[in-house]
């Protein structure tokens, strides 16, 4: 019964629930607390109930219970009765065994006399013997025939006697049957109780219970009221900044498509400085096959000269050694003699044995001219390389951006990433991070040569 009672109070929250989630338009903690008020509602209706039929099986036990006493009083009567009928019974039997044999007495006396024909004595002296003994005989007869008369009206009061006698223990067994009914009636109407009984203790540990959730619910009701008037003040002081915000949206969107045009301006920009720059690396290439032919042009002259023994030929070895001191000193490396000059296009053997670099490393430091091998040592020992690379670029017909390009090249090739970085403050090129290191120990091994040789 009390699970049917929770199942119904269920229902009736689910339902008060959804009805006044729609028609509070998606306010759950409205909606919760309505449904906790339905579910209690719900379970004080259903204690109600229980009480009243509690009370209404009270009412029928104690009608039962009076109609039992009832039944009882009527059995001792019926028993009552029975007993004064058994013993009105056997009183008329006795006096009917009394007059029958009083009746036979007479008889006896009657048939004795008239055997012998002999007058009955009578006690009065003035009336004949005869007339007495007549007499006598028609009185015996009216007493016997009213004992008659009396034997039948008591043969047929016991017959009445023993039809209510009959009737008497008809309606003793119905009683007692009635009566065991009643009994079983209430002892199912004591069990109910009982049940209804534990069910009721039970109902109010539910009521308690429910009591003591409702009241955590009007808790968080109560801190979810405060809590979407916190909501509502909040959204009605954010809505001006909302505004303001629509408002900055819109300039900001504005100011988006001028940037956006901006950029598609620089992409043209970035197009053409593109092409300056395959323009650019077209003319290096070209001044490189110069410088080559240049180059073949003065080991050719070197040789001429070193051979020729005349004052003529000294002159133009003086002369033109002059010219590739001034050339080697613009490089940054000074020599006497044009033959120990190192050229500058060609990769330089350093010894990095002592410097534990990877293969990698090796072969991007032993691909580098040695112009861009001086260009990284001196990015890498200098805050503000750009007069030196400068220098360096102009002593090999390039230009610094090209000379950084070309290094990342060789490093991508090699390495696999780019070592080379510019920083967007002063566009100047720096060392990345993570290959600082590396590179020092290059710049070592680099310094290490430079002074051997």
């Amino acid at each position: 019964m009390s699970g049917n009672r929770f199942l119904l109070s269920s229902v009736a929250f689910g339902i008060s629930f959804g009805v006044s989630l729609v028609f509070s338009k998606g306010d759950w903690g409205k909606a919760f607390g309505t449904g906790c008020l339905t579910f209690l509602g719900s379970q004080v209706g259903a204690i109600v109930a229980s009480r009243q039929a509690e009370d209404a099986l009270t009412w029928r036990m104690d009608e039962l219970k009076g109609h039992i006493r009832a039944l009882q009083r009527k059995r001792s009567e019926a028993y009552i009765d029975l007993l004064d009928v058994i013993e009105e019974h056997d009183r008329i039997i006795a006096n009917i065994n009394s007059l029958q044999s009083q009746t036979k007495q007479m008889k006896a006396q009657n048939a004795v006399s008239n055997r012998s024909n002999q007058p009955f004595p009578s006690w009065d002296l003035s009336v004949p013997t005869q007339r007495r003994t007549t007499a006598e005989i028609q009185d015996l007869d009216s007493k016997i025939k009213e004992l008659e008369q009396e034997e039948a009206a008591v043969n047929e009061s016991l017959t009445i006697t023993l039809a209510a006698k009959q009737r008497a223990e008809l309606s003793l067994t119905t009683t007692q049957a009635e009566l065991k009914q009643v009994q079983q009636k209430v002892a199912d109407q004591k069990s109910l109780q009982t049940r209804l009984q534990a069910e009721i203790q039970q109902l109010q540990l539910t009521k308690q219970q429910l009591e003591q959730q409702l009241t955590q619910v009007q808790e968080q009701v109560a801190t979810l009221e405060q809590y979407r008037t916190e909501l509502d003040r909040l959204v009605s002081a954010a809505e001006p900044t909302r505004q303001q915000v629509e408002a900055g949206a819109q300039s900001l969107q504005g100011a988006i498509e001028q940037l956006q045009q901006q950029i598609r301006s620089l992409h043209g920009e970035l197009g053409q400085l593109e092409d300056q720059i395959l323009e650019r690396r077209t003319q290096k290439e070209d001044l490189d096959r110069e410088l080559t032919s240049l180059r073949q042009q003065q080991q050719q002259l070197s040789a001429s000269a070193m051979a020729s023994q005349t004052a003529n030929s000294a002159s133009t070895h003086s002369s033109f050694a002059t010219a590739w001191q001034g050339a080697i000193a613009q490089n940054g490396h000074p020599g006497s003699h044009a033959p120990s000059t190192p050229d500058p296009a060609a990769p330089i053997d350093l010894d990095l044995s002592q410097a534990a670099l990877s293969p990698d490393w090796i072969t991007f430091v032993h691909q580098l001219p040695h112009y861009e091998l001086q260009a990284l040592c001196a990015i890498a020992q200098s805050t503000n390389p750009a007069s030196t690379l400068k220098q360096i670029a102009e002593s090999n017909l390039t230009m610094p951006e090209l000379l950084i390009d070309a290094i990342n090249e060789q490093a991508l090739e090699a390495i696999g990433d780019l070592i080379l970085e510019t920083t967007s403050e002063t566009n100047t090129p720096i060392i990345a991070q993570e290959y600082r290191s590396t590179v020092a120990k290059v710049v070592q091994a680099y310094e290490a040569s430079q002074k051997t040789a």
